[in-house]
């Protein structure tokens, strides 16, 4: 039987990624699951808010990693979010602008891109 080395990676950069996440949301959540799709380029996760009684379910339909001026960013679009009202702010704030990523970040990503 074949081994998938893009699932392995995938999964491989999602439990890094989530390390990483937790540690900078620590103060008001904490990421349960993340999965990154890098062959279609999806990413779903799941978020417990404190306070919250039910988790927060984010789908990213779309992202793309750039590098722009000696810098990376990632891109996302088509996001979803179960909660409509983050779902809004998401779509207003997030969705088509380049978020800055560390060149530490964006070197792993190249990885498994």
């Amino acid at each position: 039987m074949p081994v998938d080395f893009g699932s392995l990676k995938d999964k491989a950069l999602s439990f890094t990624a989530r390390g990483l996440i937790n540690f900078k949301i620590k103060e008001f959540g904490k990421m349960l699951n993340l999965n990154i799709d890098s062959k279609r380029k999806k990413i779903d996760m799941e978020i417990k808010l404190l306070g919250e009684n039910e988790t927060v379910k984010v789908n990213v339909g779309r992202y793309k990693l750039v590098h722009e001026g000696g810098k990376y960013f990632i891109e996302v679009k088509d996001i979803s979010v179960s909660k409509k009202w983050m779902e809004v702010i998401a779509k207003n704030y997030v969705e088509g602008r380049k978020i800055p990523v560390s060149d530490k970040v964006a070197k792993t990503l190249n990885l498994v891109i």
